[in-house]
């Protein structure tokens, strides 16, 4: 895990493969498996992760936790949303909701408020998606987890950006920026925002030194997703 959010996601994905075979754990077996469909969709792209799902879905049959069940469904709405599959990511994320009303268990619900949020802002329904990105926040200043209040401030970020509130939305993506670990690829896509808002505020200058930055960090770690947004 720390190697994935380091954008180290080859070493990552090593490890993943070796908990996934080692573990005498059933649970523990089943959070390896989704770690490791997640590490393949960012290293060699979606449709190859996917071929995995029969493989996972086995697996978390047979531990028959809940949990980790809507952490799938949960990663099937960014995979889903990401191939332009919305009303599946909507369909997976009302399981996901289902799954999550039988527990309480404050992280995945932040992920669902993100996932909630991203997927309310891709069908213009900005004033859901505001208010799903703040549940988000909320509940990742209870949990602790960084990943979800950085995500949640750039989906704000995003909100304001379409609104064409520039300023706000540089707040909302240097708050992102403060939560994203350093050679990640968050790190690389919260940058690239903040150079499109120089952009926008005629900030040349400052549009150029952000991109000067992601230079550097686009020639390390390369895998599906840094590929996609070295392109962009």
């Amino acid at each position: 895990n720390v190697n994935r959010d380091r954008g180290n996601v080859a070493r990552a994905l090593e490890h993943f493969q070796i908990a996934a075979n080692l573990s005498g754990d059933i649970e523990l077996a089943a959070w390896s498996e989704l770690r490791l469909i997640t590490a393949i969709g960012e290293t060699s792209g979606i449709r190859v992760a996917m071929a995995r799902l029969d493989e996972v879905r086995r697996i978390l049959t047979k531990c028959g936790d809940p949990r980790p069940f809507a952490a799938l469904h949960l990663w099937l709405v960014e995979a889903e949303s990401t191939i332009g599959k919305i009303e599946h990511a909507w369909r997976n994320l009302r399981t996901a909701d289902t799954l999550l009303s039988q527990i309480d268990d404050v992280w995945l619900q932040g992920y669902l408020a993100v996932n909630r949020s991203a997927l309310h802002y891709y069908s213009a329904e900005i004033t859901a998606a505001r208010r799903h990105a703040e549940a988000a926040i909320a509940h990742a200043q209870e949990s602790g987890h960084r990943t979800t209040r950085c995500a949640a401030h750039v989906n704000l970020g995003n909100i304001e950006f379409s609104q064409g509130q520039f300023v706000q939305a540089e707040q909302y993506f240097q708050a992102a920026l403060e939560c994203a670990e350093s050679g990640s690829l968050s790190e690389v896509i919260i940058l690239e925002n903040i150079a499109q808002v120089k952009l926008h505020l005629d900030d040349l200058s400052g549009c150029k030194a952000v991109l000067s930055r992601l230079e550097v960090l686009s020639d390390r770690n390369q895998n599906e997703k840094r590929k996609h947004y070295n392109r962009w």
